[in-house]
């Protein structure tokens, strides 16, 4: 749609610049192309202040839908405890950063109006000076003046109208920049089938002997969460995991399932003496089962 409505703008103003030069028998080209290079500078200035702007207030606009969604949940704890006034000012805070960035933008179109009112006004200022110049030798009919001063008028409008467009299309397009930063620099995880490697379906596992073998993992470029480890849980064995906060147990989960991979030289994780490394995901998951911690 912004593409759509660009394309239109960019015609009328085409067009108007066609008739204001067609009125003026060509003598409008003498400003035009002082007047076009102070447009090109005045666009490319608000285009780059008014497209980060606007990311600075979707991102300034995510704080309070969370804390009003966290506030909903925590209703109880927060009355008793008695933390309203906190929660209360710290909604306030984010509505002071929202509203401080959308004013920004207000700013900045306002900037742009007053520039583009200017130009305006220069443009309809020459053709009126062009058709009183001449007026003895009739060079501007009454026709053909009335014809290039309500374009030039229009011509405002139809130059903030498109700059507007172009800086609202570079701000949408930070969504399509989004979708080809996942799809081309994330780094996808392990095959889902391995035909060669892959057992049998209902053939593995048959006893479920699970063996970590010096495995070590991290998460991205972070430390190892999991380091040197190695242990056998035999088969029928039921087998409990203690540890504080951040010791590694949700970690072993996802080994398992290969959710984060283990380090290349991190040694390995056998299932029935399967290296589940060496396997498609497809075969590894099904034949896996979690019951999640969160009830729901």
């Amino acid at each position: 749609q912004t593409i759509s409505q660009g394309v239109n703008n960019t015609s009328n103003v085409l067009g108007a610049i066609g008739a204001i030069v067609v009125a003026t028998k060509g003598t409008f080209i003498v400003p035009l192309i002082p007047l076009g290079y102070v447009y090109y500078l005045v666009q490319k200035w608000f285009r780059k202040t008014s497209t980060e702007l606007q990311r600075v207030t979707s991102v300034a606009n995510s704080p309070i839908f969370a804390d009003f969604s966290q506030t909903l949940s925590g209703t109880s704890t927060i009355r008793a405890y008695g933390v309203q006034a906190g929660f209360f000012e710290k909604c306030k805070s984010s509505f002071d950063n929202m509203n401080a960035s959308y004013i920004l933008v207000q700013l900045s179109n306002y900037w742009l109006s007053l520039r583009l009112d200017i130009m305006g006004g220069l443009v309809a200022m020459f053709v009126g000076a062009v058709a009183v110049g001449t007026l003895d030798r009739g060079f501007i009919s009454a026709g053909w003046l009335g014809l290039a001063l309500s374009y030039s008028i229009e011509m405002t409008t139809y130059l903030k109208f498109g700059v507007q467009m172009i800086a609202r299309l570079e701000a949408d397009m930070s969504s399509v920049e989004r979708i080809l930063s996942y799809t081309d620099t994330i780094k996808p995880e392990a095959p889902v089938e391995i035909a060669e490697n892959d057992p049998e379906p209902g053939t593995w596992p048959a006893n479920g002997v699970v063996e970590f073998s010096h495995a070590s993992m991290r998460y991205r470029d972070g430390p190892l969460v999991l380091k040197d480890l190695s242990f056998t849980v035999n088969a029928g064995e039921k087998i409990g995991v203690c540890g504080r906060t951040g010791s590694g147990k949700s970690s072993l989960m996802i080994a398992l399932f290969r959710i984060s991979e283990l380090e290349d030289d991190g040694g390995k994780l056998l299932i029935d003496g399967v290296n589940t490394r060496e396997i498609g995901t497809a075969a590894l998951r099904l034949n896996l089962s979690i019951i999640p911690q969160d009830p729901i």
